[in-house]
């Protein structure tokens, strides 16, 4: 949020919701290992995905 701004109503609710594990985020790939973060920047520049890309590291 910028200098003065103030969380909405809306932005509230959400926060709860990601709390309590009603809202959830939409995942559109996840890749393992740093080897794949060149892959997960191409899918993203792609700009043809819906959600959350996520690198899975350390497992």
């Amino acid at each position: 949020m910028g200098e003065g701004a103030r969380p909405t109503r809306a932005a509230g609710e959400g926060g709860a919701g990601l709390r309590d594990g009603s809202l959830a985020p939409v995942i559109a790939e996840t890749l393992e290992g740093l080897e794949r973060i060149a892959d997960a920047h191409r899918l993203m520049e792609s700009n043809t995905h819906l959600g959350k890309i996520v690198v899975r590291v350390g497992h």
